[in-house]
């Protein structure tokens, strides 16, 4: 089990790098991954964008800007599926 009260600023940067990188690699894995996440119940939209925004910020400090690309791309693609949602939402309830 990890001890993440005892973590270290180094640690910390440690595992956000592992976690940007790894959501990076699926997401680079195709569009199936891309739209499961976009569409799961799992994180709210509020914070889909917060954990999009996070990896951005983190990607443009690495200068990997076709990474930051896809992920305004993937940011989009929430924002434009949460619209549609409230629009057929909006719909039923005429």
């Amino acid at each position: 089990m990890i001890d993440f009260l005892n973590f270290n600023e180094k640690d910390i940067d440690g595992f956000l790098k592992q976690a940007n990188e790894t959501s990076l690699i699926l997401f680079k894995q195709g569009d199936d991954f891309i739209n499961e996440y976009i569409a799961t119940n799992e994180l709210s939209y509020k914070n889909k964008l917060k954990d999009i925004e996070i990896m951005i910020e983190y990607f443009v400090k690495e200068e990997r800007y076709e990474d930051c690309a896809l992920l305004v791309e993937i940011k989009n693609k929430i924002k434009k599926y949460y619209d549609k949602q409230t629009e057929l939402l909006l719909k039923n309830i005429k």
